[in-house]
């Protein structure tokens, strides 16, 4: 089976041993919401105010929609 891993914090911090299956489903919501929002024309300064996320983030996530 494959796992996509999402990882929506500075990589440095990232623990692939401790990322919990609840912490992933958040981290692909948090995709999924950044994905549409986008896809309603919003910018990425935009989304990261909207989602409270800082700005860096939500640029790190690579958008299939656009």
């Amino acid at each position: 089976m494959v796992i996509d891993i999402f990882v929506l914090y500075d990589i440095s911090f990232l623990n692939i041993g401790s990322i919990s299956r609840g912490k992933r489903s958040k981290d692909k919501n948090k995709i999924e919401r950044i994905d549409k929002l986008r896809y309603f024309g919003l910018s990425d300064e935009q989304i990261a105010e909207v989602l409270e996320l800082p700005l860096e983030i939500v640029k790190k996530v690579e958008s299939d929609v656009i």
